[in-house]
C-alpha cells in the first residue's frame, strides 16, 4: 500500500505527520491488503466570515478499482485527520464486508 501525506496552506510539524500516519494505519489495519493507494491532504480555510478550520480529505484506491473519498474538518489538523480516518474505517468495513472483532 503506498501512503501519502500532503499540506495545503499550513505547515505540519513531522511529529504531527507522524502521528496521522501511526492513527491511519491503525485504522486501516486488518483492511490494508484491500488498499492500493492512500493519499491524506490537510489544508487549512481562512475565510473571513467564519472561524479557521483545518479540512482533512482521504482519497483510497482499492485493489478492486473503486476509489473512496471522505473528508472531515476540525480546529486543529491532528483532531481532523482523526475524524476523517474513523470516517474512512467506517466506510471500508462496508465496502469491503469485515466486521471489528471485539
Amino acid at each position: 500500500m503506498q501512503l501519502r501525506i500532503s499540506d495545503r496552506n499550513l505547515e505540519l510539524p513531522l511529529d504531527v505527520r507522524r502521528a496521522i500516519e501511526r492513527r491511519l494505519r491503525l485504522v486501516i489495519g486488518r483492511h490494508a491488503a484491500g488498499i492500493a493507494r492512500l493519499h491524506l491532504t490537510l489544508s487549512r480555510s481562512r475565510s473571513p466570515t467564519e472561524a479557521e478550520t483545518s479540512r482533512c480529505r482521504i482519497r483510497v484506491d482499492l485493489r478492486q478499482g473503486t476509489t473512496l473519498t471522505v473528508e472531515d474538518a476540525a480546529a486543529d489538523p491532528s483532531a481532523a485527520a482523526t475524524a476523517a480516518a474513523w470516517r474512512l474505517q467506517r466506510r471500508l468495513r462496508q465496502r469491503l464486508g469485515t466486521r471489528e472483532v471485539a
